[in-house]
């Protein structure tokens, strides 16, 4: 049996791989401003935030065992 803690960093070519790391960082950013804006009980919000998260998981090919 073949166990590497590293192997589910392996490079995996995406679009979201590919792009600039300071992109990446001012969305990450604005996604926890967004996060932290969302009204308590706004359950709506909430979901199209997790819809995001769920979207940029597969738009980077990482599964959805690695996102969980």
């Amino acid at each position: 049996m073949h166990f590497d803690l590293t192997d589910q960093y392996r490079a995996r070519p995406s679009a979201i791989h590919r792009l600039d790391p300071r992109v990446k960082v001012v969305v990450a950013v604005l996604f926890i401003l967004a996060c932290s804006l969302v009204p308590v009980g706004a359950w709506a919000g909430f979901a199209g935030l997790l819809v995001l998260v769920v979207l940029a998981s597969a738009g980077s090919r990482l599964g959805p065992a690695f996102a969980l």
